[in-house]
């Protein structure tokens, strides 16, 4: 989820550096060795919220699914999340929530009432065990240091101040009746940090309910692997490693899994403001840049949507302080990898989270 002079903006606002160096290991379009003639990868790909998504699935000649229907099923859900989630459109549900400047109650639209229920329980769930780490009211932050719709001059401390007396997951209420309340008027919110992994993990359940459990999902660099390729082979992905935007990707490690897996990193989307270099990675409870010294984390999990919220979180507290989180989480799968910069001698330091 990168955004740029460079990359087209996408509505959600944290790297995704899987995307630039994905490495998909022997993903390829015809049988491995060993795997019945009947079963093959199938693929469909294509531009979503200023970003990309990829699929792919393993079919079998007892399942009789059309590519074509595929592509329909899954941009038909793109665009009903794009219609709830977009912080870029005006009309989405966020947006009128987010220009509703009222503590009364509003009344979530009922043919998305569900999966915002769902995508808020699961940022209110992620805030409160990381103590406002992630924190999905940080949107007056996000647009006032220009990673929203337009870029601004550097902010004033006023302006810092009184951007961040407008944030803290507290003040929003979720109800159980579909309903959503301010403790402020003007809260906003924005779901950009969690949003493309519970789009994947919602991809890999459609392709179940059409009969093709076995698939890898990538919405712009969050993923999700289910079952296996041909001949039981697991699918494999690459992590990037960290380097400056004008170098060329690499890969860092590759892994094979099923679950979710999102990476977050600082070294790819920023701005310089004055003399001052500043990156999209912003922690909610002072509305300061991350300064840990550590360039990315990746994190897996049960689900996408959960590690692409921890990943986000962990970037902002560092490993030290995530330790414990990734403890509590052992049950749902979190595991962590962090990345430093490269060295003078090009060298990688890593930090593992029962990785």
């Amino acid at each position: 989820m990168v955004h740029g002079a460079a990359i087209r903006p996408t509505w959600w606002s944290r790297v995704c550096v899987t995307r630039f160096a994905r490495l998909v290991l022997s993903a390829t379009l015809w049988c491995l060795a060993g795997c019945g003639a009947d079963e093959h990868v199938e693929r469909i790909a294509g531009p979503t919220m200023g970003s990309t998504y990829e699929v792919k699935w393993v079919t079998r000649a007892a399942v009789d699914l059309p590519v074509a229907r595929v592509r329909g099923e899954v941009e038909r859900l793109l665009a009903k999340v794009n219609a709830a989630f977009s912080t870029w459109d005006d009309t989405s549900v966020i947006s009128r929530f987010n220009a509703h400047a009222s503590t009364e109650p509003f009344l979530l639209p009922a043919e998305h009432r569900a999966e915002f229920l769902t995508v808020l329980q699961l940022a209110q769930e992620v805030a409160a065990r990381t103590d406002g780490a992630f924190d999905l009211t940080v949107q007056p932050l996000v647009e006032l240091l220009g990673f929203g719709k337009d870029e601004h001059a550097a902010p004033t401390d006023a302006a810092r101040a009184a951007a961040r007396a407008r944030v803290g997951w507290q003040r929003l209420e979720v109800g159980s009746d579909g309903t959503l309340r301010k403790a402020i008027p003007d809260l906003q919110i924005t779901v950009n940090a969690l949003a493309p992994g519970w789009t994947a993990d919602r991809i890999a359940d459609l392709l179940g309910t059409l009969g093709v459990p076995d698939c890898m999902v990538d919405i712009g660099g969050e993923i999700v692997c289910r079952g296996s390729k041909p001949g039981s082979e697991p699918w494999t992905i690459g992590i990037e490693r960290p380097a400056p935007p004008h170098e060329p990707s690499r890969v860092h490690t590759t892994l094979s899994f099923v679950g979710g897996l999102a990476t977050s990193g600082e070294y790819r989307n920023f701005r310089v403001i004055g003399e001052e270099v500043v990156h999209h990675l912003l922690d909610p409870r002072t509305g300061a840049n991350v300064r840990h010294g550590w360039a990315s984390v990746s994190v897996r999990a049960e689900s996408a949507g959960l590690a692409d919220a921890l990943a986000t979180a962990f970037m902002v507290l560092g490993p030290e302080a995530s330790a414990p989180i990734v403890e509590s989480y052992a049950e749902r799968g979190v595991r962590a990898l962090f990345l430093s910069r490269p060295d003078a001698s090009g060298a990688v330091r890593e930090h593992g989270l029962r990785w």
